[in-house]
Parts: C-alpha cells; sequence; structure tokens
C-alpha cells in the first residue's frame, strides 16, 4: 500500500513538497485522492508525510497546503481565498474542470522554489534582511 511507506527521517518541507511532486508526476488525478496509482494533491501531500488519510489532513500536510496555496492562480474568489482552509483550496484547485497536471506541477514547482529560498536564508542566517 503507498501510504505504508514512511518517511526514512526528519524532512524540511522543500523535500516533502518535491516527495509529493514526484508522486503526481507519476500519476495525477482529480475528484478523487488516489485511484489506480494516481493521485490529487492533497493524497501527495498526504504520501510525502507518511500520513495514511488524505481526507482528513494532519499537522503537516496542512502545512504544506499552507505553502502550496501562496502560489495559487489569483483567479479563486474572495470566499474561497478568505473562507476556506489551504487544504480545501488546494484540493478544490485540483479537481477544478480547467486545471490540468502541468498547472498542479508548476504549483509544486512554485512553492518548493520559495520554500527552498526561505530555508537556505535561514539555514544562512539571511532571514528578515
Amino acid at each position: 500500500m503507498p501510504f505504508d511507506a514512511l518517511p526514512e527521517g526528519p524532512r524540511n518541507n522543500s523535500d516533502l513538497l518535491e516527495i509529493a511532486r514526484s508522486h503526481i508526476a507519476k500519476g495525477w488525478i482529480q475528484h478523487h485522492y488516489m485511484k489506480d496509482g494516481s493521485v490529487c494533491a492533497v493524497a501527495a501531500l498526504s504520501l510525502a508525510t507518511g500520513h495514511r488519510y488524505p481526507a482528513k489532513p494532519s499537522e503537516q500536510d496542512r502545512r504544506l497546503a499552507e505553502l502550496l496555496v501562496r502560489e495559487l492562480p489569483s483567479h479563486g474568489g474572495i470566499v474561497l481565498r478568505c473562507c476556506t482552509s489551504a487544504h480545501f483550496r488546494v484540493r478544490f484547485f485540483n479537481d477544478r474542470r480547467r486545471t490540468r497536471k502541468e498547472d498542479v506541477l508548476a504549483m509544486f514547482d512554485r512553492a518548493i522554489i520559495r520554500q527552498r529560498a526561505n530555508e537556505w536564508q535561514l539555514l544562512t542566517g539571511q532571514a528578515g534582511r
């Protein structure tokens, strides 16, 4: 079972996002968490963190979803941006009719780049400058 493989040890957020992205690159699906080896964006987060229930996100899943929503296109509507969880917004974006696999991968790519830069700044002591 895919949810049986737990991460090897503590990983930073950018590593977890890259793992999640790799699951989507192998196979992406809409309107299901997982089917026939394909996964949606929120199931990919759960696979990356080792959490077994994508419908009930872990705290780590929620944190990663927050990083992803910063990279969503801005045409989500005021209610969607203000009144729903990040996890729901990622799922909504994944399942929109006009969303393509490339759009989801691009959202992950942008989040990974931003997170790597943030982690580098923290590592080098340049945060907040």
